[in-house]
């Protein structure tokens, strides 16, 4: 990580644990829990996340399968840095900074932190079906085509505090200051989705998606940024083994 001046040494220890088990030859269970810790090597400064997982696959009957999964992600972060010099006071930068006046030496302390947690429940069926593709030689084998219709709906409901920065500035002189200023970072919302498309096979190497989506997302902080839309949505992959 080198992104971010000081804090190009980190240290990060992840641990996962899956378990899946058949109740029956049409129906399966997944549950997967995975935990990821990292700090900043000579900053006060960390990330705990932690993420669970649990998924139930039907299928196939006939044509159909059906899945459905409930995800849960706990998050946090602090990001602070501390500096220090001699001269005529400090000035503390960022929303609500300080000014100290006076000879001498100051210092610079700035932070953020931020928690949450990320809810998300999807149900999605498919059902199966193939076409055939031949060439001028009708006598010929043709080549046979998958193709996947699917239809998908998904929630997703995030939740945050509001994050907080602090930027104090200090001077041994005749004067102090500093400021501690807090933000909305979007972060408290639901998103309803449904989606409706097709996957097939292009080539051997080659998959594609088509997919229309109708989107509903609702601020629960911020009403007017609330929104509706449709959108078309084209994906091309590529596979090598």
């Amino acid at each position: 990580l080198s992104l971010i001046p000081g804090f190009d040494n980190t240290q990060s220890a992840t641990t996962d644990i899956s378990m899946d088990y058949g109740l029956s030859e049409k129906i399966k269970v997944l549950g997967q829990w995975s935990k990821q810790g990292t700090s900043y090597v000579g900053n006060a400064s960390d990330s705990d996340n932690q993420n669970y997982i649990l998924q139930t696959t039907a299928g196939p009957f006939k044509r159909m399968n059906f899945i459905a999964s409930a995800s849960r992600m706990n998050f946090g972060s602090t990001l602070s840095s501390q500096s220090s010099g001699t001269g005529l006071g400090t000035i503390g930068s960022g929303l609500g900074g300080g000014l100290g006046g006076g000879l001498g030496s100051g210092g610079l302390t700035s932070g953020f932190g931020q928690q949450g947690l990320t809810n998300t429940f999807v149900l999605r069926s498919t059902y199966a079906v193939s076409f055939t593709q031949r060439g001028k030689d009708k006598s010929a084998p043709g080549r046979e085509t998958p193709l996947l219709p699917f239809l998908e709906w998904r929630i997703l409901n995030a939740s945050s505090p509001e994050s907080t920065g602090t930027n104090p500035g200090t001077g041994s002189g005749s004067g102090t200051g500093g400021g501690t200023s807090a933000f909305h970072n979007a972060l408290n919302y639901r998103n309803n989705e449904v989606r409706l498309g097709t996957e097939w096979g292009v080539s051997s190497l080659l998959s594609a998606s088509f997919d229309i989506r109708f989107i509903q997302m609702t601020d629960r902080d911020a009403p007017a940024f609330s929104y509706r839309a449709r959108t078309l949505n084209f994906d091309l992959r590529a596979r090598f083994n």
